[in-house]
């Protein structure tokens, strides 16, 4: 799906994965990839800006970013933005949901949040194998080292959870099956 942003030289894409679907991989215009889960939406221009590469997550996704040291790749969601320069990395930000989780498998990101007002909240920068869990409506952010390349199995159609709550398993699980 294509729509004008501002005007008809800024062509935006839609993409739009259902609960069943199996992940989406997406090339952008720059050589980045990413792979949309399901009962994810994203947004991304058909064709970067200059300094700027800025797409719009509302999902799970796992990015493979090019490296550009002169143009930024962002990840918006909601009260978040991942900015990144080159890495891999996987984000569960569903809009409906209370937390979102940014796990980065290689590279460096740093991730900044935002308040209710939409005031800048917190910078966190984060190394490989750690993950990231902010709460949306509380602005709680908590880091933990983790097995990254497990953290992002569901790629290849596998779900691990570890001292997960049954409630957020199965809310999890609802969004795939």
């Amino acid at each position: 799906l294509f729509y004008a942003k501002t005007n008809q030289s800024d062509l935006w894409v839609e993409v739009r994965t259902e609960f069943r679907d199996e992940p989406k991989l997406i090339e952008l215009h720059d050589g980045s990839t990413v792979q949309l889960n399901a009962s994810s939406v994203l947004k991304y221009p058909k064709k970067f800006k200059k300094n700027q590469r800025e797409v719009y997550l509302d999902g799970e996704a796992l990015f493979d970013v090019v490296k550009a040291e002169k143009s930024p790749f962002l990840v918006r969601g909601g009260k978040q933005v991942i900015r990144v320069l080159g890495t891999r990395f996987s984000v569960m930000n569903y809009s409906e949901d209370v937390y979102s989780v940014t796990t980065l498998i290689s590279g460096k990101v740093s991730l900044e949040t935002f308040d209710e007002e939409n005031n800048h909240d917190q910078r966190i920068v984060m190394n490989p194998d750690q993950q990231l869990r902010f709460n949306k409506h509380t602005g709680q952010v908590t880091l933990n080292d983790v097995d990254a390349a497990e953290a992002a199995s569901w790629v290849n159609g596998t779900y691990a959870f570890y001292d997960e709550p049954l409630e957020l398993i199965t809310e999890r699980l609802e969004k795939y099956y």
